[in-house]
């Protein structure tokens, strides 16, 4: 079943209320609408450190959890970190082999949509087609959900807008954890459009987009210096460097009216205390270099010249 929605977290919601009979894992560098949509639907969560090759959550971790106290948990939310889709279908199948009421929700929301995506063991997959996304058409989220899997459809009629970005951001700026989590900011309503013209969108913008980034990726791998560069796994979202010093960098890029952004600091900061090493030093020395239709070739070569002058 494939269901269309205004945003991703809406399935998210919607889902998580449906089989809500425990905690759920997430990586700690899930991006915070993730959690705070759990929060909205009162359901539990235990952020897990990520992987040093992956970069996705820790499995062996999660497995030692699910294997300690089992009836504990609800499932795991697995987020594909940069779009990178390696092959878990050992680690789903061993979950399922300890316990198959563990929901396994596939998180894709940085991967191109796949309508033909084998679910296996997976009990729902997450795209998203909104601002920032592989596949940016302003808005929409899809979720492919696994055919032995009924879902209840909740309507959240607090919905009046609220910026949710804007406050986490602020609180994330401020290295605050969050007083306060509001309830109104999320839109659970299935996808306002013609479903058709929508599916037909994201097949011929995704040509275009895949062309665009290979464009830009290329001036990128061709004009950097390899020891920065990540696996070429990591730039199918944006094309990402490690660097020491990160802050300099994104300021002498911003001082040139230029533009790229700093990776995100790990989420759980905004609801414990909690400390995930490899997360934080993810955040610490990633730069995310945008290869969307928001960056011409000349700008991209631009910022490589500023990388390079100030590494």
């Amino acid at each position: 079943m494939i269901i269309f929605s205004e945003r991703a977290s809406g399935v998210l919601f919607d889902f998580i209320k449906t089989y809500n009979s425990g905690v759920y894992l997430l990586p700690a560098n899930v991006c915070p609408i993730v959690p705070l949509t759990f929060c909205v639907a009162k359901v539990r969560f235990e952020f897990v450190d990520i992987d040093e090759c992956t970069l996705c959550i820790d499995e062996n971790k999660c497995l030692e959890l699910f294997l300690k106290n089992p009836e504990q948990y609800a499932g795991l939310l697995f987020v594909r970190t940069y779009g990178y889709k390696y092959n878990t279908s050992n680690f789903f199948k061993t979950i399922k082999s300890l316990d198959n009421k563990l929901k396994i929700i596939d998180d894709q929301c940085l991967c191109f949509p796949d309508f033909q995506i084998e679910m296996n063991d997976i009990d729902l997959v997450l795209y998203s087609t909104g601002y920032s996304k592989p596949l940016d058409i302003g808005k929409g989220g899809i979720g492919i959900v696994n055919d032995i899997n009924k879902i209840d459809k909740f309507h959240m009629r607090e919905f009046n807008g609220f910026d949710i970005e804007k406050y986490y951001k602020e609180a994330l700026n401020q290295n605050k954890k969050l007083k306060y989590i509001p309830n109104t900011w999320l839109n659970t309503d299935l996808y306002i459009g013609d479903i058709k013209e929508y599916r037909k969108r994201i097949e011929s913008e995704k040509i275009k987009v895949v062309e665009h980034k290979n464009r830009i990726n290329n001036i990128y791998n061709s004009l950097l210096p390899d020891e920065i560069k990540m696996h070429q796994d990591f730039h199918n979202w944006r094309f990402n460097i490690r660097v020491e010093n990160k802050n300099l960098i994104l300021e002498k890029i911003f001082e040139n009216n230029l533009f790229a952004s700093s990776h995100y600091k790990p989420s759980n900061v905004l609801f414990d205390k909690n400390k995930h090493i490899v997360s934080e030093n993810l955040f610490s020395k990633v730069i995310n270099l945008f290869n969307d239709k928001y960056i011409s070739s000349d700008q991209a070569e631009k910022i490589t010249r500023i990388i390079k002058r100030y590494l």
